[in-house]
């Protein structure tokens, strides 16, 4: 097995998972799916850890470097829409509003524990 194989298993896998997903939804089926999903994800998991059994490299450190910046920009642009329509809304006296402004304070909440806690297993701040 070759990275090449390993990422055209990866490309089938999530085609046929999102077949069934956005076919049992249409359905309006959502139990499927949710099976779906997990069972796709152990059967990556499987076929990750047989590559890696047999030596071949999936990432390196230039991989997690980009996943690491666009998880970050991913996450700053998220929380900042959630906070600019959950503001718009609460301005506009919709109860969504305060929904949008918790779940944005809680993904803030979340994102300092997990620095606060790299900095400190990686000696940083």
């Amino acid at each position: 097995m070759d990275e090449d194989t390993v990422r055209r298993l990866h490309m089938i896998i999530t085609g046929i998972i999102g077949g069934i997903v956005g076919f049992s939804i249409a359905q309006g089926d959502y139990l499927v799916p949710l099976i779906a999903v997990m069972i796709g994800l152990e059967i990556v998991h499987v076929i990750r850890s047989k590559a890696k059994e047999e030596g071949v490299v999936l990432e390196d450190e230039r991989i997690e470097l980009i996943a690491s910046k666009a998880s970050d920009r991913t996450f700053r642009a998220i929380t900042i829409a959630l906070v600019v329509v959950g503001f718009t809304l609460k301005a506009l006296s919709k109860p969504m509003g305060d929904v949008l402004l918790y779940i944005g304070c809680l993904m803030l909440i979340v994102y300092l524990v997990f620095y606060r806690y790299y900095a400190w297993k990686f000696g940083g701040v």
